[in-house]
């Protein structure tokens, strides 16, 4: 019983499998060409050629940056100051004789920052290659 289901099974892949189609003169010069692996391999080189001239030329385009940055400072940084304003205006005032003479003490200090406790700055920057001889001799 299994030599007769393994001779069905057998007679049953050998009619599934074919090893050639058949082709006119035409198509089997068609198929070569499509297949030939040195065609396969030019077509490649070809193409990448293309792709290196567009990135060569894509060189001298003109190109656009921008940024956006924002900062935010939960204790801005400060410095302590003496006040050295108030001094120097009053004596000016005393010397014309606008103020009576007073003693001033000490100079108080004062905390003194440069710096926003919001700080948001843009940039756009435009660039291009203007003159560059080994560009203009490669396009």
């Amino acid at each position: 019983m299994r030599i007769i289901i393994g001779l069905i099974y057998f007679s049953l892949m050998m009619q599934t499998l074919t090893a050639q189609t058949p082709m006119s003169l035409d198509e089997a010069i068609q198929y070569g060409l499509e297949n030939h692996n040195r065609l396969k391999l030019d077509n490649l080189a070809e193409k990448r050629a293309q792709w290196e001239i567009t990135e060569f030329k894509a060189i001298g385009l003109p190109k656009v940056n921008a940024s956006i940055n924002y900062q935010y400072y939960f204790a801005p940084p400060v410095q302590p100051v003496e006040d050295f304003i108030s001094p120097a205006v009053y004596g000016v005032l005393f010397q014309e004789g606008v103020v009576p003479v007073r003693d001033l003490g000490q100079p108080e200090t004062f905390e003194f920052s440069l710096f926003q406790r919001n700080n948001l700055t843009g940039q756009v920057e435009l660039s291009t290659l203007l003159f560059d001889g080994s560009y203009i001799y490669g396009l």
